[in-house]
């Protein structure tokens, strides 16, 4: 996974059903999840459920999303460090 903000456009999709009702932000949302790479790049304070996004690759998301619950992991033991 890259943290490249690519376009993602799903809401036509036939296989993917979508929610009657708006999220939060009053954007298109699924009522299943979607896999990572065909999301648009979020946070964890975003909706996963969001189907539309990013802005044709003109940015880049910081790794802290993914780093920073990793090493934490590391530190307690939960993640075991590879030999």
């Amino acid at each position: 996974m890259d943290m490249i903000a690519w376009k993602v456009v799903n809401f036509n999709r036939r296989d993917v059903p979508m929610d009657k009702e708006l999220d939060r932000a009053h954007e298109t949302q699924a009522l299943k999840l979607l896999p990572p790479d065909e999301r648009p790049v979020m946070k964890w304070n975003g909706n996963p459920f969001v189907v539309d996004g990013g802005n044709g690759g003109y940015s880049e998301d910081d790794g802290a999303t993914f780093l920073l619950p990793y090493w934490m992991g590391r530190f307690l033991g939960v993640v075991p460090a590879s030999h």
